[in-house]
């Protein structure tokens, strides 16, 4: 369900950006628009990698016990290893990027007015740029050949010899090698040089199973193909997973700090400006609370179940299912409709829709005597909505959410949008009213 969700529902915000990219007039609008669209990527590519999961375990359904030592070392699992790495850090590095900019746009000078130019162009691009190669090199490094030293947790060889069974890692080709030869000096060697001494342990008709060796990659350590984010002391790639894990934590709080800055200048200039410049910086308040809200929720729990499994205080590997397809993702599903006023209306009406259909058809059960129940062979069709009449005469059909208005106003958001915003940055409004209204327009905050 997490899966269809953030895919339809991002892959929907990001086409409407890319529509608003190309009616954007000023530079603040570009740096938005540009920076949610790179959001809306990054969650799309998570939302794709809960897809493939959800796909392969229908494809290996019950026979997946048997077939584990396949799947963890296939090139699929390389990719949705990639993928949802990749989706992760583009999401969250462009969340702070673009959460920098507003809250030194709310405190310095108003320079996001200015007209658009090739250099700011080549600016905006460099930093988008420099976020998706950024979360790509993350997530690429693990499977480069030249680190597997520090990557590669095992091999996987031909099932038809004994000798290897499962994924023996270092250790365990150090201690079968030393056994065949009677003695070995001890010494760290790697992958090359102990694959190399293995085939030297077989005559050439067991050559075959020399192709059949595959490396047990980072992203091979649990059938959801996820991040290697549990690791331990004594494991070669912990200097670098705690790395990833810092640079998230930073980027967390750096959210965090800036948007509660924006709340508290937003707040003081609503209590100067009257109660309708309240009501908005209520509705921004919560939109704020509830972008930090999903970031600790999905971060923290998740940054001490590592700690924890660090320090040997408890095994967290069994939780990779648990982190990987429920809470991680929780972020790439609501993104979509903090950043997307047209998406979020769009599921208000459903929920009221659906709140209606089950009021009335709880309604029409109660409706229906007693005596004559067991007389129903199937369910009673819903009734038609009852019609009301207004105070001015008007007849009103409850409920109506789809309106032909209210469709017509949806198709043409996009554009009302980079409109609004437009009269917006050339209107008489002091600055910090008028980044008030672009981030309540732009970026749905």
């Amino acid at each position: 369900a997490f899966g269809v969700m953030a895919f339809c529902c991002n892959i929907f915000a990001l086409g409407r950006r890319l529509v608003s990219l190309t009616k954007c007039t000023t530079i603040k609008t570009l740096r938005n628009t540009s920076f949610v669209s790179l959001i809306c990527l990054g969650d799309l590519l998570v939302g794709s990698y809960l897809l493939g999961v959800a796909t392969t375990d229908l494809y290996y359904s019950d026979s997946y016990c048997m077939r584990q030592r396949e799947w963890l070392v296939t090139s699929s699992c390389v990719v949705l290893g990639v993928v949802s790495t990749s989706g992760t850090h583009i999401s969250i590095f462009s969340m702070t990027i673009l959460s920098i900019i507003r809250v030194s746009t709310v405190l310095g000078p108003m320079e996001g007015s200015r007209s658009i130019s090739r250099k700011r162009i080549a600016i905006l691009i460099s930093k988008s740029c420099f976020v998706v190669i950024l979360s790509m090199a993350l997530a690429v490094a693990p499977i480069i050949d030249a680190f597997e030293d520090f990557f590669v947790n095992g091999m996987h060889y031909d099932p038809k010899i004994r000798l290897f069974i499962g994924f023996p890692d270092k250790r365990k080709l150090i201690d079968i090698i030393e056994a065949y030869h009677g003695r070995m000096q001890k010494k760290t060697l790697s992958w090359k040089v102990l694959n190399k001494m293995v085939d030297a342990m077989f005559s050439q008709e067991h050559v075959s199973f020399a192709e059949y060796r595959k490396k047990l990659h980072f992203y091979g350590n649990d059938g959801v193909c996820m991040f290697k984010f549990f690791v331990k002391m004594s494991d070669p790639q912990n200097h670098f997973v705690w790395g990833v894990l810092a640079l998230n934590v930073i980027c967390i709080v750096t959210i965090a700090i800036s948007y509660t800055i924006i709340t508290i200048v937003s707040k003081k200039s609503s209590d100067t400006l009257g109660d309708r410049f309240k009501k908005r910086h209520k509705k921004t308040q919560w939109k704020i609370t509830l972008l930090i809200a999903t970031n600790v929720i999905c971060w923290g729990p998740f940054i001490i179940a590592c700690m924890l499994h660090s320090i040997e205080v408890m095994d967290a590997s069994q939780w990779y299912s648990l982190f990987s397809m429920i809470i991680l993702p929780i972020n790439s599903v609501i993104n979509p409709f903090l950043y997307d006023e047209v998406l979020l209306e769009k599921l208000k009406s459903a929920i009221s829709w659906l709140i209606t259909m089950i009021c009335v058809k709880r309604k029409d059960d109660e409706d229906v005597p007693a005596e004559e129940a067991p007389n129903i062979v199937g369910p009673k069709p819903l009734e038609a909505p009852r019609q009301s009449v207004k105070g001015n005469g008007e007849a009103d059909l409850r409920p109506n959410i789809h309106a032909p208005e209210d469709e017509k106003r949806e198709g043409d958001s996009a554009e009302n949008e980079i409109q609004v915003i437009n009269q917006v940055e050339s209107s008489d409004l002091s600055p910090l009213r008028q980044e008030e209204a672009a981030i309540e327009v732009t970026y749905q905050l």
